[in-house]
């Protein structure tokens, strides 16, 4: 049913209200025309329910939130600015008579629940094409700091022109708010298939970890037809909270067991065990796809059963210097192939240590960036006591502006920010920021990663 009366389908003399596209947990999106620009926008309106007939008590209260969320979603919305979230053009937002509007871009295509009632599955390689654009679009959303906290396939449209859009910012909040439980009454708002387990228990943090657990649902149910869980509402809450999802892999044999794994992890049922950042998800499924397209081109269909894809270290040879072998690795690290590149540095350093050579700093530099390249794939515990165990045994001999030490106390900053453990992540971070800066300069990839580290931390104390 319209929530518009039909003698204000032109809303404030501005938009004419044209076919209902669609509705979600608190609004409904209606095609419309700026009168005045002769242009087309989608207008979502706050529902009926929420606002209609003489409210008292808990139902004013109800309508009182449901209205400040959509003041929030608009204002949210208008701050974000990238190509896979709709541009806002304009707001209206009342707490008395009249209808609350956002107005904001068209946009031609399909959500991925009509995407996949079509094709049941897609292709592994389009898989993971949609989900490195959403990871994409959620990092440039948890930069803010927005947490999404609604991550599911009839919010996440396909467009006309191949672009990857994330719909609804009705339940999203900021970084400080993101505590709280979402309800309505005593509604949780949120969909039950996608959400992460924090999220149905009052008073856990919900963080950027959970819009991760939401889009690995996502990504499952791309994949083998069906999201991790289904049933009824108590049921899912219980198996979000408490059992393991089948392996995606058992499902759909041709998924890789690489892709299997991850998705397994960023299900986890703790925050801590899931990738830290959206830019660690985005990278590893990156790195997934382009071993896959090594592998072979034709496998992007999806058709195909596609085997095990290992990318194999660079073996070293007689006439490859160490400094060679080394510029190798990190060409495999730039270029994100991190399991190669976290191969091809610890082995270099086992072999120079059961040489007996001495090397000096290679060694140490090796283990550093092999745990580094850990901490880039999502194992961030791991790298951090790999990290801690380094820098403690170089603080007994070397000063605290040495070249490698400052380094590695970089890269332990960045795992345990990672981790969440800010605190100590800032202290690690900007005591070595000025000999970093000296020694590499402030463009350097690893000045500029700290820097946008601190900021990030900086924002959130």
């Amino acid at each position: 049913m319209p929530i518009v009366p039909r003698d204000t389908w032109g809303l404030d003399d501005r938009y004419d209200l044209g076919a209902l596209l669609g509705e979600g947990t608190m609004g409904q999106v209606w095609h419309a025309r700026h009168l005045d620009l002769d242009r087309s926008v989608a207008v979502k309106t706050l529902r009926s329910g929420l606002l209609a007939g003489d409210l008292g008590g808990r139902q004013h209260e109800e309508m009182e939130e449901a209205i400040e969320r959509f003041r929030r979603e608009a204002r949210l919305l208008a701050r974000l600015d990238h190509p896979g979230i709709p541009k806002v053009y304009d707001a209206r937002v009342r707490s008395g008579p009249g209808v609350s509007y956002i107005a904001m871009e068209f946009l031609l295509g399909e959500n991925l629940e009509q995407v996949l009632s079509r094709r049941k599955l897609l292709p592994v390689m389009e898989v993971l094409s949609i989900g490195e654009a959403l990871c994409d679009i959620l990092e440039h959303t948890h930069d803010f700091p927005v947490i999404h906290r609604d991550i599911k396939p009839t919010n996440i449209m396909l467009t006309e022109d191949e672009r990857v859009v994330l719909l609804d910012y009705g339940v999203a909040a900021l970084f400080g708010a993101a505590h709280r439980r979402l309800t309505i009454g005593a509604r949780v708002l949120g969909s039950f298939c996608y959400m992460a387990p924090e999220q149905f228990v009052q008073g856990s943090p919900v963080t950027v970890r959970s819009d991760l657990y939401s889009l690995a649902c996502v990504l499952y149910e791309l994949l083998v037809g069906a999201p991790p869980f289904e049933g009824a509402p108590a049921e899912v809450m219980d198996c979000h909270r408490h059992r393991t999802p089948p392996s995606p892999r058992l499902l759909r044999a041709e998924i890789p067991p690489v892709l299997d794994d991850l998705l397994l992890k960023a299900l986890s049922k703790h925050q801590s065990n899931r990738p830290a950042s959206a830019r660690i998800l985005r990278d590893r499924l990156t790195e997934i796809r382009w071993q896959l397209m090594e592998l072979s081109p034709a496998q992007g269909s999806g058709r195909a059963q596609i085997p095990p894809p290992v990318v194999a270290p660079l073996r070293p040879q007689e006439a490859l210097s160490v400094e060679a072998r080394i510029g190798q690795a990190q060409a495999l690290f730039d270029e994100g192939y991190l399991n190669a590149a976290c191969l091809e540095f610890g082995m270099l350093a086992a072999e120079l240590t059961a040489d007996g050579q001495d090397p000096g700093d290679i060694v140490v530099e090796c283990q550093a960036k092999a745990a580094y390249c850990r901490m880039r794939q999502g194992y961030e515990e791991e790298a951090a006591k790999s990290l801690r165990a380094l820098m403690d045994l170089l603080l007994t001999t070397r000063p605290s502006d040495d070249d490698v030490l400052v380094e590695i106390r970089c890269y332990l900053g960045l795992a345990l920010e990672s981790m969440g453990q800010t605190n100590s992540a800032f202290e690690e971070l900007a005591a070595p920021y000025s000999a970093l800066t000296r020694r590499i300069g402030k463009d350097a990839a690893l000045t500029v990663e700290v820097r946008s580290a601190l900021n990030r931390i900086r924002r959130s104390l």
